[in-house]
């Protein structure tokens, strides 16, 4: 992989991880593999799937839209800048600017929540754009319009169990996905835990934070 890719990769994770940590969650990081499918970054309790894109073609319009307010949208997406996440994405302040329809964000997007749907389907497909020579503040996050209030809840109401490498997210209904950092998951129903070793499922529990 080129420098220039990499280096966007890690300063793109810096940013959102800054922004994670501010609400109590686990910092993400660069993925460091080649020729793999999947996020580029690796996965925290948000479940926030990313595909990092830094490079010319990204469209010009996307960035120009969301710098105004922080935040933009039209009838498939949602962009936010980076660098007003807390504000435009938690808080909730301003409006949305309209986001002009970009064939070629959409299509990256798709691409992403293909791999999400096969391999994490409670996961948050989400892409991040970036320009060369662009402060990466003003990179912007861009997610389905219906995922927008998906992650604000996980932001805002934590039910997680968290550990180096992986970490446990509890849904309504008594479900369990366990979740490791490259974003892939396993779904246990409530029902199915009579199927479990129960002492060694309180054992794993117990020593999660070693993994």
């Amino acid at each position: 992989m080129k420098s220039r890719p990499r280096r966007a990769e890690n300063r793109i994770a810096e940013i959102l991880s800054d922004f994670f940590e501010g609400q109590g969650l686990s910092a993400i990081e660069r993925i460091p593999i080649l020729g793999r499918t999947g996020p580029d970054l690796t996965v925290n309790e948000a479940g926030l799937i990313v595909d990092a894109k830094s490079r010319q073609s990204c469209p010009k319009r996307t960035f120009k839209a969301a710098s105004y307010t922080g935040k933009a949208r039209n009838k498939i997406h949602t962009a936010f800048r980076l660098a007003d996440l807390e504000p435009c994405l938690l808080a909730q302040v301003g409006s949305y600017s309209p986001l002009p329809y970009s064939k070629m964000v959409d299509d990256w997007l798709k691409h992403m929540d293909e791999w999400t749907q096969e391999n994490a389907p409670s996961g948050i497909s989400a892409i991040v754009i970036h320009r060369p020579q662009m402060p990466y503040g003003d990179a912007v996050l861009i997610l389905a319009n219906s995922d927008v209030g998906r992650l604000r809840s996980r932001l805002v109401n934590k039910h997680v169990i968290s550990g180096k490498k992986m970490f446990i997210r509890f849904e309504n209904g008594g479900e369990m996905i366990f979740h490791n950092s490259v974003g892939e998951e396993e779904k246990i129903r409530g029902g199915d835990l009579d199927d479990l070793v129960i002492e060694d499922f309180i054992q794993f529990l117990t020593h999660i934070k070693e993994y």
